[in-house]
């Protein structure tokens, strides 16, 4: 039971997987880099400023900056004014490495940045769960004995910049309920709905699960959605007892529509409703699976966008060259995302589960990829190796990278087992791919343990000979908002 949930949850997780990772040679950095600057006071003119905000669009007074490296004879961040600004210093002259930080924010370094006006994002830094949401789905009509379990999947937004921090105990819940049935325990992820209903198996089975959980680090306002679908019950059991490998049992989950709710979650006893009959599943397209070689999977994902946010609808395990059937709703335009991964790489939560190439764009008539990256390496504390795949520029265009730095925790899960659980605590961009990346020197090393995660951002090519607009790109935020395809891979450390 558990593992055939975790099928379709999974392989939904792989779909917003899509992290953006970006470097610059480290010796062109050190060329370019000037003196560190001491404090300097914030000028009058708001024009030649750089203006430091957290994605709900409120100013960050308590922000300072830093050109290039940390100098520790002298104090040399600059500290942000009430408007959440600070002037560019009249020394700053050439391209630099700028850090911004603040209290209970991901740090975020931008590199090779000219000295002109520029908007910088600070997200929020999130922390072990504490709080738990409970909540409840309607529109589902399960039938007894018809052979099939009808479920609900209930799913926190997520937009794309959500995807460069992605957590996949926000999709597979490493919480997990007990539901009995036929004097048996079986254990189902929090985050999974079940009406009560009766399926036949050797005897009469009761199976129900009436509510789901989602984890939380803060109240405050939540957008949830939930999936409906169903699986055949003795088929589903049948493949798993012959270990057929979970991604492919996503083939056997029919989805039938789903739902969105706008939940102020303030309080440890609220309990919403989510109605999963909004957007009914009465569109399909067809998708031609890209050529993968042996040990790779690919995995497709039909969603759609709705308030910057992405909501999945349909999941299918694709076979190499073959076309593939997906369902969407007439109601809004669809999107396509495609994942591949090694066939090996799904399980577990060490960092080569997460190495995937993603693409996330309108239907065409096949889906495209980036090759795998292999693991980064460390070659000095303030140097990243990045092992460059071959990719042709006729056919993607650079969008720069994105590595995120996040300490490792130890999450203790009910049943007594230990999860990791990743707290990014620094970003940093760049404009262009490379295969060395040098980090600003601003920390004490620590024994703290860690992954980075290295994404590559590319937008495909487009050679139907139309003259499409020209995208000025000019943040990082543009740059992850304007890529379709990412690849990425992480290493511990």
């Amino acid at each position: 039971m558990k593992r055939a949930l975790i099928a379709a949850m999974a392989t939904i997780l792989l779909i917003t997987i899509s992290c953006t990772n970006r470097s610059n040679d480290p010796e062109q950095n050190q060329d370019t880099k000037t003196a560190p600057h001491k404090n300097e006071t914030i000028g009058t003119s708001e024009s030649l400023v750089i203006q430091i905000s957290n994605d709900q669009g409120q100013t960050v007074p308590a922000a300072r900056l830093l050109l290039g490296d940390l100098n520790t004879a002298v104090n040399n961040w600059i500290v942000a004014n009430e408007k959440g600004q600070v002037a560019i210093p009249a020394s700053w002259t050439q391209n630099q490495d700028i850090t911004v930080e603040a209290p209970g924010y991901i740090r975020v370094t931008v590199k090779d940045q000219a000295p002109k006006p520029m908007n910088v994002v600070l997200r929020k830094k999130s922390q072990l769960p504490t709080l738990s949401l409970k909540g409840g789905v309607t529109g589902l009509a399960p039938k007894d004995k018809d052979g099939f379990i009808d479920f609900a999947i209930a799913l926190d937004s997520m937009a794309k910049a959500d995807l460069l921090n992605f957590n996949v105990n926000k999709i597979v819940s490493p919480w997990t309920e007990k539901i009995s049935a036929a004097g048996f325990e079986f254990p189902v992820p929090q985050n999974i709905f079940i009406p009560k209903q009766k399926e036949s198996y050797f005897i009469s089975v009761t199976i129900q699960k009436p509510w789901f959980n989602l984890p939380y680090d803060s109240y405050g306002q939540k957008s949830i959605y939930a999936i409906q679908g169903k699986f055949p019950f003795k088929k589903v059991i049948s493949e798993l007892q012959n270990k057929k490998p979970y991604y492919e049992l996503v083939n056997l989950f029919d989805f039938s529509s789903t739902g969105q709710l706008s939940y102020g979650y303030l309080a440890a006893n609220g309990s919403p409703i989510v109605d999963s009959t909004k957007y009914t599943l009465d569109k399909n397209y067809t998708i031609t699976a890209p050529k993968v070689t042996t040990g790779q999977v690919a995995l497709g994902i039909s969603a759609f966008k709705e308030n910057n946010t992405y909501q999945p609808l349909d999941v299918k395990y694709m076979q190499s060259e073959q076309i593939t059937k997906f369902k969407s709703t007439a109601t809004t335009a669809p999107y396509f995302i495609g994942v591949v991964k090694n066939s090996n790489e799904f399980d577990g939560d060490s960092a080569t589960t997460e190495r995937m190439s993603v693409s996330i764009d309108t239907p065409s008539t096949a889906m495209t990829y980036l090759p795998l990256m292999n693991q980064p390496t460390w070659i000095s504390t303030t140097n990243l190796q990045i092992n460059m795949p071959t990719v042709s520029p006729t056919d993607y265009e650079d969008q720069g990278m994105v590595i995120v730095v996040s300490e490792l925790q130890n999450l203790s899960l009910p049943d007594g087992k230990v999860a990791k659980y990743k707290i990014p605590v620094w970003e940093i961009h760049t404009t262009q791919w490379a295969n060395h990346l040098a980090i600003p020197n601003i920390d004490t090393p620590n024994s703290t343990p860690k992954r980075v995660e290295v994404t590559l951002l590319a937008k495909k090519v487009d050679n139907s000979g139309q003259q499409n607009p020209v995208t000025i790109i000019s943040t990082h935020e543009e740059r992850v908002e304007n890529s379709t395809h990412f690849t990425k891979a992480a290493l511990d450390y």
